[in-house]
This record gives C-alpha cells, sequence and structure tokens, in this order.
C-alpha cells in the first residue's frame, strides 16, 4: 500500500476508461495512434454539478463591470482537464477535420425512484437541474479543447448529441467521432458506439409494463 508523507493513505482516483481504435485499454493503443477516428471516454464518477451560468461572478473595477469565475468553478473545469488529459491514450494525436461529439451524464438514483425503475436498473431522463447546456455542453467542449482533443479548437465539433439520465450510479461519458466531409452519415448513426452509450446502457425511452399510464 502507498503511504503519503503526512502517514495517510493516499485517495484513489475515479476510474477512467478511454478506448481508441477499438481498443479497452490505453497501455495497447496501436503504434499508429495518429490514424485514430474515434475517442470513448468514461468516467465513473459523478457528472460536474457547478455551472458556468450559476458560479461567474460579478465586480465593478474603474468603473466598468468585469465578470470572474468563482473558486468552485475554477476547481471544477481543473479537474475535469486533469481527468480528461489522464485518459487521452498515450501518443493521441489531436483530431484535425469535423467531428461528432456526443455526451452522457447519470447521477445516481433519487430516493423516491419508482421501484421498477431501480429493480430493472433503467436510466430514466434526467428533467431537474443543472441545465445541461451550462453543465455539459460548452463547458465540456471547452475542457476537450483544452486538452488538445481538437487541433483547431471546438469549432470543429460539426455533430453534437448531449443527454442526461438518473441510472443505477453515477459516471459521465464522451465520444468523439471524425467524420468524412464529403460521405452522408447513416441515418439514426450516433458520434460512437459504445454499449456504454448505446445498447444495454440507453433505455430511457423504454417504458414498462404497467407504466404506460405515466403512472409515478
Amino acid at each position: 500500500m502507498m503511504v503519503a508523507q503526512n502517514g495517510k493513505s493516499p485517495r484513489r482516483r475515479p476510474r477512467a476508461d478511454a478506448v481508441a481504435c477499438g481498443t479497452n485499454n490505453t497501455e495497447n493503443v496501436p503504434q499508429d495512434a495518429a490514424h485514430v477516428k474515434e475517442l470513448h471516454l468514461r468516467f465513473d464518477t459523478l457528472p460536474p454539478s457547478h455551472t458556468r451560468q450559476s458560479q461567474t461572478r460579478l465586480c465593478v473595477v474603474n468603473g466598468r463591470p468585469r465578470s470572474y469565475k468563482s473558486r468552485a468553478q475554477r476547481e471544477q473545469e481543473t479537474c475535469l482537464l486533469s481527468l480528461i488529459m489522464e485518459a487521452l491514450p498515450e501518443g493521441f494525436v489531436p483530431f484535425a477535420g469535423p467531428v461528432a461529439v456526443r455526451i452522457r451524464f447519470v447521477w445516481p438514483y433519487r430516493a423516491a425512484e419508482r421501484k421498477a425503475v431501480v429493480r430493472n436498473g433503467l436510466e430514466v431522463p434526467h428533467v431537474t437541474r443543472p441545465d445541461l447546456d451550462n453543465v455539459a455542453i460548452k463547458p465540456l467542449l471547452d475542457m476537450l479543447e483544452q486538452a488538445q482533443v481538437f487541433a483547431r479548437g471546438d469549432a470543429q465539433v460539426a455533430e453534437l448529441h448531449a443527454s442526461k439520465a438518473w441510472g443505477p450510479r453515477g459516471y459521465w461519458a464522451v465520444d468523439v467521432e471524425a467524420l468524412d466531409g464529403n460521405a452522408p452519415r447513416p441515418e439514426g448513426r450516433g458520434a460512437g458506439g459504445p454499449d456504454h452509450l448505446e445498447g444495454r446502457n440507453r433505455p430511457c425511452g423504454q417504458v414498462l409494463p404497467g407504466l404506460e399510464g405515466g403512472a409515478e
């Protein structure tokens, strides 16, 4: 066991999984990582909670109003950037062309969650605050840009899908996929393909037997 200088065991970092070129282990990323077409990141920790809108402060300097970030927002951005950079595969080269980004935020079930939902381990839509656009879209794209996921900045994002839900456990995930600017995308195809965003963990639109009438 590792022991810090103060005699206490170091705090474990949240587990982060990175998938590139179909590889499930960042140590086994192929040498031609420059040709990666997809990047899948998943973090088994609670999604960010501080929004840029709610954490922005105003002050007056020399008679002019100025805005600045609160300490909580700065700490959150530092944490997000650190997690993303540590999860990037070794030798990762930024996406150079247009990309599609898919973001998924999931919070643990509420205490009053329906028993049928909990029993079946479903992810159901999250319709309370924080607002999805304030907590997931612009702040997270900025962190991806600072982590140099995009070669020319988040203006390369040509397609974007974001969602939030309640689920059995909290996590957040990001998919980035290179787009062929000359070829049309197949209908119904998302920005990635890992099962944590599509398939077994995405039954948000599923209606359980006996709940068709919307009973709580």
